[in-house]
């Protein structure tokens, strides 16, 4: 019989179960039909490519080669799991690092503050940056899960010992940033918020404020698994709701983004399974949060200067926040382009002191993070933290070509680890340490993978409130695979 053709069956008596009886039959007919329209389209992203190298268009060439890795990462996605796993290592970061450097490498008549053309060399060390991961990523099977499910059944750590961990480190950070706050007052309300953000986020209390976002997340997670009444319910969700507004208040346009991407983790591998609809909603409204306030920081600083350059452009106060948005994706491209031109012709290799020179700060005196050491070797004058380059600068400053093969690969490797962990451990704290580590890598696209030492310092965190708050027969060990758990190979 054709597969799709229903078959006949009795159709059930109540109108809700008709339609529920329905419903699962055309969504089986739209899982078998999925991956063999995902092949067709990946065939015709490689005859795109054949004809752009028999024509020697290389940006043709090229971009379709780029492209067509998202239909093949879907259609590995679906042949070994069945549904779309968004956050699974294979699946979430090199779609959105597809789409980050695909958007941010294509030319729009809009002026912007380098005004480079990228060659379509750029083109070719994203596909070999987007090989080796998912080369690292391949190295180790994948994981089944089913909808929401962990694969095993986790036991959650001692409530009151976790709750009042949890609880500490909150009041550790908002001790201080209430410190910060009466030192400075509020970013938001600075006359230049730039340059109050950065100065905030400096030193040992900037350090210090990351335990709200550690905090945000532990209290999450309790909310979620152990579902808290009355007044403990309201009190962490009104802790939730401040501290996202909190991070509003900095002007970071990633504080809030930290702990929304890792919360949807949580939610994700909890409570219940996020779907693309879903996803597209979360990256839209995203989208639009970076777009908003980095315009409102732009005009913070600039005045009306920045006002008479967009409209000149034909942007109206209704569309400023486009360009912010632009802006974000197109400079990491551009200043990565500069970094392939600078090194090693005139700045020679670093060999890792680059990509790791976050974990320098806890030296005395101040350490650079890899985002300021490509703003000073380029060169680049500007009131910020450092110059994004997109994640394969700091690797190619480090080595080149090999140096983002090999970067790009272990980077891969260290994904799928955490994330086979995370769904093979009775403990909650590799969720959390997985959360963690997606937001960052996320975020990663844009400038580097270790930016400072926050990053893993609120993996520290969960570690001691893991081991504080366990209970003595459980660790942080891992169980052993079921077979039926095993995935049938990896992308």
């Amino acid at each position: 019989m054709n597969q799709f053709q229903l078959k006949r069956a009795k159709v059930p008596a109540t109108n809700v179960a008709a339609w529920r009886h329905f419903s699962d039959r055309i969504r089986r007919i739209v899982d078998r039909s999925l991956n063999p329209a995902m092949l067709i389209v990946l065939v015709g992203f490689a005859s795109v490519a054949t004809y752009g190298l028999f024509v020697q268009d290389m940006y043709l060439c090229l971009e379709a080669i780029f492209l067509g890795f998202i239909p093949f990462i879907l259609w590995s996605a679906y042949r070994r799991v069945g549904f779309l796993d968004f956050f699974a290592p294979d699946v979430g970061f090199p779609i959105v690092y597809i789409a980050f450097l695909f958007v941010g490498s294509i030319p729009f008549p809009i002026e912007t503050q380098f005004g480079l053309v990228l060659p379509w060399i750029v083109w070719l060390y994203y596909i070999i940056g987007l090989i080796a991961y998912l080369a690292g990523v391949s190295l180790l099977r994948s994981t089944r899960i089913k909808g929401a499910a962990q694969a095993k059944l986790k036991h959650f750590w001692i409530s009151d010992r976790f709750l009042s961990g949890s609880l500490i480190v909150l009041a550790i950070g908002s001790l201080a940033r209430a410190i910060e706050i009466a030192a400075a007052g509020l970013e938001i309300f600075h006359a230049n918020n730039e340059s109050a953000r950065i100065v905030g986020a400096r030193g040992l209390l900037g350090v210090l404020t990351l335990s709200l976002e550690a905090a945000f997340l532990c209290l999450l997670l309790y909310l979620l698994v152990r579902k808290p009444k009355g007044i403990l319910r309201a009190f962490i969700v009104a802790s939730l709701v401040l501290i996202m507004l909190n991070a509003v208040a900095t002007t970071d346009r990633t504080g809030l983004l930290r702990i929304g991407i890792a919360g949807i983790v949580i939610v994700h591998y909890t409570k219940w399974r996020f779907k693309v609809v879903g996803i597209l909603a979360v990256a839209i409204c995203a989208v639009v949060f970076v777009s908003v306030l980095g315009t409102f920081r732009d005009i913070s600083d600039w005045g009306q200067a920045r006002i008479n350059s967009l409209e000149k452009q034909g942007f109206t106060d209704r569309t400023y926040w486009l360009m912010s948005g632009y802006d974000v994706v197109r400079l990491p491209t551009e200043t990565f382009y500069m970094t392939i031109q600078e090194v090693p012709v005139i700045t020679p290799y670093s060999y890792g002191a680059t990509s790791l020179a976050s974990l320098t700060e806890i030296l005395p005196g101040h350490r650079p993070g890899p985002s300021e050491i490509v703003k000073d070797k380029l060169r680049l004058e500007f009131v910020g933290f450092g110059a994004a380059a997109t994640i394969l600068a700091p690797l190619w400053f480090d080595g080149g070509v090999l140096g983002i093969v090999i970067g790009m690969f272990l980077f891969g490797l260290i994904s799928r680890l955490l994330h086979r962990r995370m769904l093979l451990s009775n403990n909650y704290v590799w969720l959390l340490l997985y959360g963690w580590f997606v937001q960052n890598a996320f975020k990663a696209i844009k400038d580097d993978i270790l930016p400072d030492l926050g990053v893993p310092l609120v993996m520290v965190l969960f570690v001691v409130i893991c081991f504080v708050t366990h209970r003595p027969s459980e660790g942080m060990a891992v169980t052993r695979p079921d077979r039926r758990l095993r995935g049938e190979g990896a992308a």
